[in-house]
């Protein structure tokens, strides 16, 4: 898959690992076991989409850019229910149809 990355981070002997793949300008597609080793696909945002929402949090007086960001909230809201949904529900097609050639799919 280009442009997946996977990580593995350690805390307290215990160690998550998990995969990366692009999904929309703001956000990603993380992929890892849960503890009854089931796979959990979900998103989280990507470093613009981090940017983004740190620019979001900072308080305004000025109107104009008071619109801007509640526009933003709303592109932000509409991206997550329709783009970023479909690919999600695409990665998830993939994963499940590849475990099932492995064997492994319930």
């Amino acid at each position: 898959m280009a442009g997946a990355s996977h990580r593995d981070h350690g805390a307290s002997g215990y160690t998550k690992r998990y995969v990366v793949l692009p999904a929309t300008a703001r956000y990603m597609i993380i992929v890892y076991p849960d503890k009854k080793n089931q796979v959990i696909l979900s998103y989280i945002p990507s470093p613009a989409g981090r940017s983004a929402m740190l620019l979001q949090a900072i308080p305004t007086q000025n109107a104009f850019f008071g619109m801007a960001k509640i526009a933003n909230t709303m592109s932000v809201k509409a991206e997550r229910e329709g783009p970023l949904e479909d690919i999600l529900q695409k990665y998830a097609d993939y994963l499940y149809a590849l475990l099932q050639a492995s064997g492994l799919a319930r």
